[in-house]
């Protein structure tokens, strides 16, 4: 699949992502319009008419899931997960935080330790 949405980097340079690349996503300090994407590179800044919700409704079809709040993972991006820390980690030690209700989703991506 290589479906792309239009972000810009941190410099502001705009480019586009591909929908597999992204690990997750996170509305940025409380600013309804600007939603982050974590890719393992960079933190891509994405402008929505919306909320959280609008993207999730969107990503939802390509495996895309709400973790925590605020917080939207590609479920097949997540490596696996450390239930004490209550983590989903991915590549290169990035991770994001599971909500004790959001748990079901990732128990099968425990670490074994």
């Amino acid at each position: 699949m290589n479906i792309t949405l239009p972000c810009a980097k941190s410099n502001g340079e705009e480019i586009s992502v591909n929908i597999e690349d992204i690990y997750y996503v996170i509305q940025s300090d409380n600013k309804k319009e600007i939603i982050q994407f974590v890719t393992e590179n960079d933190h891509l800044t994405f402008r929505l008419r919306g909320s959280i919700e609008t993207i999730l409704s969107f990503l939802e079809q390509f495996g895309f899931t709400e973790l925590n709040n605020g917080i939207v993972v590609n479920i097949g991006r997540v490596k696996y997960f450390n239930n004490k820390l209550g983590l989903a980690y991915f590549d290169k030690n990035i991770h994001a935080q599971v909500s004790r209700r959001n748990l079901y989703k990732v128990e099968h991506l425990l670490k074994k330790e």
